[in-house]
């Protein structure tokens, strides 16, 4: 039986499920790592960071086809959109409370070229976040079928996840972005979490690096430039952050200081191969 964080994962995309085995409709942000823990390699890595909200990346101008709107889709299920921020048009965001549950769903894509817009139309109804590197996310991701009980009934759910190279080379550039400390820190942890937690992973990043820098070349030395402030350079804030960041059970058998010292190491030694 899902627990209530699976269940209001569950609750905000079964609406749309007739978008998500879409290519260009990826889920992203917390639940990446939830979702390789939990269905991907179930029982490897540490304790992941909760997270309520549930985010969904979504190419600009997404097709129809012969379906209703991702906002109708919503709206009719009892969802009420509330608009996020001062841009215009400005951002959706779907909420909807089932009992004691708080299920949120928030739609972002794509910020390409000389853009700097704050959001942009994904569909005739519905504007979302344009987020700067996100498109990465969209690159051959990865599909994940799951089957949870939903009050009582079985539940099967498919949908599209980024590869975990993408997610590590999105988040170690976009955290740069964030104005919010504690979002900044969760990125660097999921950064650092994805390589120290996961040798299974290991291949799929060392190549997915490689590619990068040959692909993105501007972008990767971008990447490199920020994992090395933040966590090889004396005095560097990351190991730091990532140490107030865990949960309580992630790297139990490490106090903080252990856990900053390793963290230094494994992100010294990852730099030092990909590069």
């Amino acid at each position: 039986m899902a627990n209530l964080q699976t269940e209001a994962f569950l609750r905000a995309l079964l609406p749309i499920r007739d978008y998500l085995t879409d290519l260009n409709v990826v889920i992203s942000g917390g639940w990446v790592p939830v979702i390789y823990q939990r269905y991907v390699l179930p029982g490897v890595g540490q304790p992941s960071l909760f997270t309520a909200d549930v985010d969904v990346v979504v190419t600009e101008m997404l097709p129809l086809g012969d379906r209703p709107s991702l906002r109708q889709l919503l709206i009719q299920d009892g969802f009420r959109e509330d608009f996020i921020g001062d841009a215009n048009p400005p951002a959706s965001c779907f909420r909807k409370d089932v009992g004691d549950l708080k299920v949120e769903l928030e739609f972002l894509t794509p910020l390409t070229g000389a853009r700097n817009n704050q959001t942009l139309k994904v569909q005739g109804d519905l504007a979302a976040q344009a987020l700067r590197f996100s498109d990465i996310l969209l690159e051959d991701p990865m599909p994940v079928n799951i089957n949870e009980k939903i009050d009582g009934v079985v539940v099967n759910l498919e949908f599209f996840v980024p590869r975990p190279a993408a997610f590590v080379f999105q988040k170690g550039l976009a955290f740069m972005k964030r104005k919010e400390p504690v979002k900044k820190a969760k990125d660097l942890y999921y950064v650092f979490d994805l390589i120290a937690g996961y040798p299974e992973f290991a291949e799929d990043i060392e190549d997915g690096m490689s590619k990068f820098k040959k692909d993105r070349p501007s972008w990767f030395n971008r990447f490199i430039k920020y994992l090395t402030e933040y966590f090889i350079f004396e005095g560097a804030p990351g190991p730091r952050m990532i140490a107030e960041q865990r949960s309580g059970a992630a790297y139990k058998n490490l106090n903080d200081a252990q856990l900053e010292q390793y963290c230094r190491s494994i992100m010294a030694a990852f730099v030092k191969k990909v590069t």
